[in-house]
């Protein structure tokens, strides 16, 4: 999704955080994994696929998302015979998702797959015209059907079809479309002044929970994938607190129940919290969701899981799979390179703050800018050339400070590797030490609160890595 948010201190106390690294290590509060979604990644060019998985992972993520148009490896025009759930069936064009995955997870990286986009034999009749292709009441028997064939590709024993002998990686994370809240992926959102993008979405996401499940019993997956913004009854696009009570059969700010014949099955809720202006910047309408909004979901969430309307039964955890800020250079509506970084640290530790365990960002590199930058993304890590951008930084090793009162400061970061952390703050223009502690494993998030007054800048290392240093206003 694309459009042109700083927050709250959390206040640990110095023992308790001392504590519970002496016992624990940086394991003793909650991970956040990180990761890029980008369309590098399944390129055609070997060469360009797997030198961007390696500078993901070098960047710190872990996971990936990689995009699979459903219509792109499905036959245009079923072939005579043609099985949907076999993936050996003749018609299926698997090998830039083979390739794809085969790179990623070469390089340890964890693959989420998100589906959309139906071949058109796979959609409702009467499509407008005005209506984007594989979007128009996708047919959820259909979507199971692939579902299945994906989940039994990737299972880890499917034979490997450019490696003989060998077997294709096991894939585990599933995501269930693309931001069904917007016509332009799934459509009609309305039918006059009732929603159904909601109920359409949810029977897709059975149906593909049931494919899935029935070749791989422990996969995860992903429902949600939700844009942030919607508009008034009618529009085009759904408000996403209002696309996820209809979803799991809740109505209304009080979150009645309402009748619920196939109740929503998945193992955990993304969103796509895109915000426009700095990271606290909230949403100004209470069914919108930008980074600070996030419990706007999880109070929905909880009730379904409580009302038996988020199946299977027990805790679902939150997941944020496209966030992003444009920079400029190059583009000049962008935010300027420093600020992308702060604003990406800033998301990350919100999303942490609010119970996220997983964090994507589209993207790692800057698009091309085609027709213009008004197109395309120049919101990545690296540069079109390849030079990285301080928000390389910033994903690698995060670092947030931020005055809790007059008398301390919070400061919070994710460590690249192991080793002694060093939280320093600049003297004279010196860096001096003023806390540290034993990193026991790379990527667990720290937190403390120190005791630091005025004005300054704070930075965090281990290594013989620094973070990006953080201005005390």
């Amino acid at each position: 999704m694309r459009f042109r948010s700083g927050f709250v201190a959390l206040t640990l106390s110095v023992a308790l955080v001392a504590s519970l690294f002496t016992v624990a290590g940086a394991n003793a509060l909650p991970r956040l994994e990180t990761g890029f979604g980008d369309s590098l990644f399944a390129t055609s060019s070997s060469q360009t696929r797997e030198e961007w998985l390696e500078r993901a992972t070098e960047a710190g993520a872990s996971i990936v998302r990689i995009n699979v148009e459903w219509r792109s490896v499905a036959p245009r025009t079923p072939p005579a015979g043609f099985e949907p759930a076999d993936p050996a069936s003749p018609g299926y064009e698997w090998q830039l998702l083979d390739d794809a995955v085969r790179s990623a997870s070469h390089d340890g990286l964890k693959v989420m797959l998100t589906v959309y986009e139906a071949p058109r034999w796979a959609e409702g009749p009467n499509r407008p015209k005005e209506t984007e292709p594989g979007v128009w009441k996708p047919q959820a028997s259909a979507y199971e059907a692939f579902a299945k064939a994906l989940a039994t590709r990737y299972d880890g024993s499917f034979p490997d079809p450019a490696f003989p002998g060998s077997a294709l990686p096991r894939v585990r994370y599933f995501e269930a479309w693309n931001e069904p809240n917007l016509d332009t992926y799934l459509s009609p959102q309305w039918e006059g002044s009732r929603a159904t993008g909601p109920a359409i979405y949810r029977e897709l996401l059975n149906s593909f929970y049931t494919g899935i499940k029935s070749a791989q019993p422990g996969a995860t997956i992903i429902a949600g994938s939700l844009a942030p913004f919607g508009d008034r009854p009618g529009g085009a696009r759904t408000p996403p607190v209002e696309f996820l009570r209809g979803m799991l059969c809740l109505q209304g700010g009080r979150l009645y129940t309402t009748p619920c014949r196939n109740p929503a099955h998945f193992d955990a809720l993304s969103d796509h919290p895109i915000a426009v202006g700095s990271p606290m910047q909230s949403a100004r309408s209470p069914l919108d969701v930008t980074t600070p909004n996030l419990g706007r979901l999880t109070k929905v969430l909880r009730r379904a899981e409580a009302t038996k309307r988020a199946l299977p039964r027990g805790h679902k955890p939150l997941w944020v799979t496209e966030f992003w800020y444009d920079s400029d250079p190059p583009d000049p509506d962008g935010v300027p390179l420093y600020r992308q970084a702060r604003w990406y640290e800033q998301d990350l530790y919100l999303f942490w703050k609010q119970g996220a365990h997983v964090a994507i960002t589209l993207q790692i590199r800057d698009a091309p800018p085609g027709k213009g930058y008004e197109y395309t993304s120049q919101a990545g890590v690296y540069f079109l050339d390849g030079s990285p951008k301080p928000s390389r930084t910033a994903f690698r090793f995060p670092f947030v400070a931020e005055r809790a009162d007059k008398r301390s400061v919070t400061v919070w970061g994710i460590p690249p590797a192991r080793g002694r952390l060093k939280v320093q703050e600049r003297h004279d223009g010196s860096w001096a030490t003023i806390r540290s502690m034993a990193v026991k494993q790379a990527r667990g998030p720290f937190s403390l609160t120190l005791p630091i007054q005025g004005k300054g800048q704070l930075r965090a290392v281990v290594g013989g890595e620094a973070s990006l240093p953080w201005s005390l206003g």
